[in-house]
């Protein structure tokens, strides 16, 4: 269809990771979100992998769950595009998704990427169920059963239901630092081409009503995600997304999301390989080769 599009993209927070108690798509790269379990303010967010990794241990050894994964592909796929990322560093994540470079698979920082995922696996749930929602999972880090859970900030309107307020019973981050790659994916409107000046006119006022302040604003205050235009006034919105427009604002921390690197069926058969690799006791090596291959 030959059309005009008007692209409405409200950016995800990359791959965030969540904390319970307190403490971060799709967006993938998601972003970590943190509740209960991690006994410590929400906005005390861990700066390095190294205090994220800490944070885990101390969790688990209090009998309570450090990682929260969803059983779906989806959602598996984010994690490990999270961990690509921040831990693996944005050059290996490009090599990976845009240069489809096997010799970056190869490598001896893809395999540590690998053993990190699977690291997160170990952290999980024991008798953790494949396919267990997104929802069932955030669950955990809405009543503090958990600390963290790699998500998109959609998974947030769980914590609000639930009546906490984002910067005290729970937080989230993209990566370490202010500094850090900021994964960004959007939503696509998209008009048919016509002729009919009514319809165009139409098409005009839409466009115009979604893309202005008041109701970027409005509707991501409550969708989760954050505006499409950096002129926006975002102190009314939640820490979560006031991180999340900082970020956008910063060229040098934006990364396309691996669905605009990749063709879909070559994404699709690193996931296949991903979750698997999640799923079943794959070793780091068996799983470079079929990524390798995938790509």
């Amino acid at each position: 269809m030959d059309a005009r599009a008007h692209q409405e993209r409200d950016q995800d927070q990359g791959p965030l990771l969540r904390r319970a108690g307190q403490h971060p798509q799709r967006r993938a790269g998601s972003a970590v979100l943190q509740g209960g379990a991690w006994p410590r303010p929400a906005s005390r967010n861990p700066k390095t992998e190294a205090e994220f990794w800490s944070a885990l241990d101390k969790i688990k050894a209090s009998g309570q769950i450090g990682f929260a994964q969803s059983g779906t592909l989806t959602y598996e796929r984010a994690t490990f595009t999270a961990v690509l990322l921040h831990m693996g560093g944005r050059d290996l994540y490009n090599k990976f998704y845009g240069d489809k470079d096997i010799n970056a698979v190869k490598s001896p920082a893809f395999r540590t990427v690998l053993e990190k995922f699977k690291r997160l696996q170990q952290l999980h749930r024991p008798g953790r169920r494949p396919g267990a929602a997104g929802t069932t999972t955030t669950a955990l880090l809405v009543t503090d059963r958990a600390g963290f859970q790699t998500v998109g900030d959609w998974a947030k309107g769980e914590f609000l239901a639930a009546g906490k307020t984002a910067g005290k019973e729970f937080g989230c981050f993209a990566g370490w630092g202010p500094t850090a790659p900021y994964m960004i994916s959007g939503d696509v409107f998209v008009l048919p081409k016509t002729s009919n000046k009514e319809a165009m006119a139409a098409q005009r006022l839409m466009a115009k009503v979604i893309t202005s302040p008041a109701t970027q604003v409005a509707f991501n205050m409550k969708k989760g995600s954050i505006p499409i235009r950096p002129d926006v006034d975002a102190s009314g919105m939640d820490i979560c997304a006031q991180a999340g427009v900082i970020a956008l604002k910063d060229p040098a921390r934006q990364t396309p999301d691996p669905s605009m690197l990749m063709a879909p069926d070559m994404y699709g058969k690193v996931a296949d390989v991903i979750t698997k690799f999640w799923n079943t006791d794959m070793t780091p090596e068996e799983a470079q080769e079929p990524v390798g291959g995938g790509a």
